[in-house]
């Protein structure tokens, strides 16, 4: 006769799931509010009062987009959707340790793939879009393998990543853009 498993109660799991939205929001906040200020005609650095999350919403944007560069948007926006994904009926937290690998895999090779340009949406002066860890994984990667190599290698990365996090499909979704380009084309 089999042993009973321990099932964890879903009041703890929504109780994760709402603490992970409102950090999810709190930390997308915080980085939109950081970076106004650089998009605006005459790019400044926002000071530590002015950020709409207080000084310390000022930090870890600026700390975030300073290590991650603009990747540091994917593990809020994972963490959001995951959240999400917990609240509804039927979601579970079962998955967390895949999301925790993709979302790693993902910073790891976007980080990595921006670092290859010099300028994107901030003045490269004030943010490197691939930030610092983009820089460290660039020139890593790019002396064992070349350019060609690590693009190649970093894209691979973020597909398994992608996988893991959120159950894409490369397959699926080439199917779905076949099937709905022969729609828009009739």
């Amino acid at each position: 006769m089999p042993l009973p498993t321990k099932k964890t109660p879903r009041f703890r799991q929504e109780i994760l799931a709402l603490f992970g939205l409102f950090l999810s929001i709190f930390l997308l906040l915080c980085l939109v509010s950081y970076s106004l200020p650089l998009l605006s005609d005459r790019p400044v650095l926002q000071m530590p009062g002015e950020n709409w999350c207080g000084s310390i919403g000022y930090y870890i944007a600026r700390y975030l987009l300073s290590f991650l560069g603009l990747t540091s948007l994917f593990p809020v926006l994972i963490l959001l959707y995951t959240s999400i994904s917990v609240m509804i009926p039927g979601g579970t937290t079962n998955r967390l340790p895949f999301v925790v690998a993709g979302v790693s895999g993902i910073l790891i090779s976007a980080s990595g793939l921006l670092a290859t340009t010099e300028s994107l949406i901030f003045p490269a002066e004030m943010i490197r879009p691939g930030g610092y860890l983009g820089g460290l994984i660039w020139d890593l990667v790019g002396r064992l393998m070349g350019s060609v190599g690590s693009v190649l290698l970093l894209i691979l990365l973020f597909i398994f990543s992608l996988m893991a996090a959120v159950h894409f499909s490369p397959f699926g979704a080439g199917k779905w853009l076949w099937l709905t380009g022969g729609k828009v084309s009739k």
